[in-house]
């Protein structure tokens, strides 16, 4: 499965990188990106990089959901409080990064879907862009603050790099001599 994805995902790439309508420079963003002027081009990121995995989440999220209010239902005698509470903790969590992944790509979509019709005006086109990057700045964000694990081992880096700087500064330092006279 590994090898199938990282293979999928190469084809996918280089045959933008070989499309002669594949990178174009655009005026609005200044950069030389996948247009979004080019229907075919654009739809197919879209659809491979943002709805294709949006609704691969949503189907494992809904999976898990099932599972998770499923066993509840089988064994309510036994389920405590503490695991409804983790369990709406879960609930939380997953929609926020759902909801985080949809604002951050619906907007380009509807970029797309505008621009097959009429040209996409440039305050729509600017803010899709700066909302994609700021989704996955926020997105990295949500990750780290609400997943307790991320956090421990950030921490214990962070400390591990703090202490060996502390060491080579302590053994650096220039001894100091004192002369009793």
């Amino acid at each position: 499965m590994i090898i199938f994805n990282w293979t999928f995902g190469i084809i996918i790439a280089c045959s933008f990188l070989i499309s002669p309508i594949g990178f174009q420079y655009e005026s609005e963003s200044h950069l030389c990106v996948l247009t979004s002027k080019v229907f075919h081009t654009s739809f197919t990121l879209m659809v491979v990089a943002f709805v294709i995995p949006v609704n691969i989440i949503i189907v494992l999220y809904a999976l898990i959901l099932k599972h998770t209010t499923h066993t509840n239902r089988v064994q309510p005698s036994t389920i405590t409080r503490k695991n409804n509470k983790r369990n709406l903790k879960v609930y939380r969590n997953i929609l926020m990064l759902l909801g985080i992944v949809l604002i951050g790509g619906t907007p380009y979509l509807l970029c797309i879907l505008i621009n097959k019709f009429s040209a996409t005006p440039w305050p729509l086109y600017s803010i899709s862009i700066l909302l994609i990057m700021l989704s996955a700045a926020v997105e990295s964000i949500t990750i780290f603050l609400t997943n307790r694990d991320v956090k421990k081992i950030f921490y214990a880096k962070l400390s591990i790099y703090q202490t060996e700087e502390m060491q080579t500064f302590t053994t650096t330092q220039i001894p100091t001599i004192t002369i009793n006279a």
